[in-house]
């Protein structure tokens, strides 16, 4: 699966900061591609750092704060889609319908 190319949208755990506990992201997987296209025009001293690493990543386009940790979702579970639980926790990108 290439994770660029729309296919599905993901939730993650994001550890770009590892001095803290990961937190639950969604990947939206239909903003991903613009984001992958903005950041394929840098010059590749932009894109990666001497390590490697990247860099200039517009990670705010495609994903989704969702929890804190993931002890703060599984507690999120509890609440009903039905009544605003993933649409809430998800900050207004589309929940998924119950019936999937």
């Amino acid at each position: 699966m290439r994770l660029t190319l729309s296919y599905v949208d993901l939730l993650c755990l994001d550890f770009r900061d590892p001095s803290t506990a990961p937190p639950v992201v969604l990947w939206v997987s239909d903003r991903v591609i613009d984001s992958y296209v903005e950041w394929e025009r840098l010059p590749e001293e932009k894109q990666f750092d001497d390590d490697g690493n990247f860099l200039n990543v517009p990670w705010d386009n495609f994903l989704i704060p969702v929890a804190a940790d993931f002890q703060e979702f599984i507690l999120n579970l509890n609440v009903s889609p039905r009544i605003g639980g993933w649409g809430a926790v998800c900050q207004g990108h589309d929940a998924p319908s119950p019936e999937r």
